[in-house]
């Protein structure tokens, strides 16, 4: 995919034929204003727009793997595969701060507030 600047002024004057480009698929454009980025115009994913066109396909829950298909990447399956490996010292002070927090009293209602906790 290929990424072309235009000025805001050549934009607006060939508006159409930019917008027919990118709908190709192949031109991601930058629109330029006094020499900076004002706007990137990409092509709009299509299998997504399909899938908005069903209501059906629009209220179906999606699954991790429907996600990471729709993405390209694969499904997270370990923790590790999202945060990276980590070591001891990611966790040092971690089961005493849990300790602590676990030892707080539970906060005071709100006064008119339903006094019973769920444990």
């Amino acid at each position: 995919m290929s990424t072309r600047q235009l000025s805001i002024g050549d934009f607006a004057a060939h508006c159409l034929e930019e917008i027919k480009a990118i709908q190709s698929g192949d031109t991601v454009l930058e629109i330029l204003s006094a020499g900076k980025i004002v706007a990137i115009v990409n092509p709009a994913p299509q299998r997504g727009m399909q899938a908005l066109q069903t209501s059906a396909d629009f209220w179906r829950p999606m699954t991790a793997q429907d996600h990471a298909r729709q993405q390209g990447i694969r499904p997270v399956t370990r923790v590790e595969d999202f945060w990276g490996p980590g070591d001891e010292a990611d966790w040092e002070g971690f089961d005493e701060a849990l300790e602590n927090w676990r030892a707080e009293p539970l906060p005071e209602p709100l006064p008119g507030e339903n006094s019973s906790h769920a444990a």
